[in-house]
């Protein structure tokens, strides 16, 4: 995945307002689809349903009648129901107002609480009061709630007919001194905070572990300087550590729970400024381990919304400033690579050898030179 400006708009697509609309859309399509299969079946026809993968993504295998119907809710839409009508090289800005909102509410229940909510992301990412994003960074320390490693739309449009929208966050108090407890001392600044729990959530803070660390940070830096973009290589791949700490034994944060948490704890890291790459090296993570469920999370979203928003947020370290932390790292790394750096593996290690040592030839099994 790579942001791209030309077919993406500029950032002000990936905003709440883009994905509530998508959401809602895409809501309106599932929803017209069902009625319209309902129909079908009601009159003997024996026609094969369209799976949910082929028409989740656009409104194209809706009959005349539904892409009428969702014309009408939705003017903006294509004749053919399968996007919008703006011009295909900018970003759907199209926004629902209240009295289409309130006439696709009367046509398709449950539509408005998809708008509002959008699956939850509109709670993990729109607030403004850094206690939601230490209180998301909690629950990536401490264990998020257990979670579906799928997204059933069906059983989400149900919750969303029926009034039951996305649990509430947790009460608004302050968090991080809680977390600053927890790992790191209580002087340090939020960055500190964030790259510790996510670093912890990695695995135990040893000397392999630093490694790993700079490790990471070389591979993105590599994929920049090779002008290949911010794709998931940049974050590792499979050797992501985050995503490796799911495989092993944090399967919790493969949930749409560890998601959504960890979109909040970017929102935290825009928020206090905080500039830590660890913030979305853990987003990265999630998706790298559980892409089944994220393509299915995204599948809420009509077109690409939530691809898009994905992208331009994974680009942020790139555009961005890294915090103290991370550039005290490049400065290490920087005298590592440099051959004639006291601090280059290879210098140190011939400095610190004893003047006389037994070299071992690797052709003779073992047998000692002086």
């Amino acid at each position: 995945m790579l942001t791209d400006p030309a077919k993406y708009g500029d950032a002000r697509a990936a905003t709440p307002d883009r994905l509530r609309t998508a959401a809602w859309l895409q809501y309106l399509i599932e929803y017209l689809n069902d009625a319209a299969c309902v129909t079908t079946d009601d009159v003997g026809a024996t026609a094969v349903k369209p799976t949910h993968a082929a028409r989740v993504r656009a409104g194209a295998n809706l009959s005349h009648d539904a892409i009428a119907v969702l014309h009408e809710l939705a003017p903006w839409i294509a004749t053919d129901g399968g996007g919008c009508a703006c011009d295909a090289t900018d970003a759907c800005m199209h926004v629902p107002d209240a009295r289409q909102l309130a006439h696709a509410e009367r046509c398709c229940p449950g539509s408005r609480a998809a708008f509002e909510a959008a699956h939850g992301f509109v709670d993990a990412w729109a607030f403004d009061d850094p206690n939601d994003g230490w209180a998301a960074l909690e629950r990536i320390a401490g264990g998020v709630a257990p979670g579906s490693d799928e997204v059933d739309t069906h059983k989400m449009r149900e919750r969303l007919a029926s009034g039951e929208g996305p649990p509430l966050a947790k009460n608004l108090r302050e968090r991080r001194a809680a977390a600053t407890a927890a790992c790191v001392e209580p002087s340090a600044g939020p960055g500190a905070v964030i790259d510790a729990i996510v670093l912890r959530v990695c695995g135990p803070r040893d000397d392999a572990a630093r490694i790993d660390e700079m490790a990471a940070l070389a591979m993105f830096c590599a994929e920049l300087a090779a002008g290949n973009g911010i794709s998931f290589a940049a974050y590792g791949g499979r050797h992501n550590l985050v995503a490796r700490a799911i495989r092993e034994r944090r399967t919790d944060l493969a949930s749409m729970d560890g998601l959504l948490a960890a979109v909040s704890v970017c929102r935290l890291d825009r928020l206090v400024g905080a500039g830590s790459f660890w913030a979305y090296y853990l987003l990265a993570g999630i998706v790298i381990a559980a892409p089944g469920m994220v393509r299915e999370f995204a599948r809420c979203f009509h077109g690409d919304a939530w691809e898009a928003w994905l992208d331009e947020t994974l680009a942020r370290p790139a555009v961005g400033r890294f915090g103290m932390k991370e550039d005290v790292a490049f400065d290490r790394l920087r005298g590592a690579m440099s051959l004639t750096s006291r601090s280059n593996p290879i210098v140190r290690a011939k400095r610190v050898r004893p003047r006389v040592a037994a070299i071992t030839r690797f052709s003779t099994g073992g047998e000692r030179a002086q």
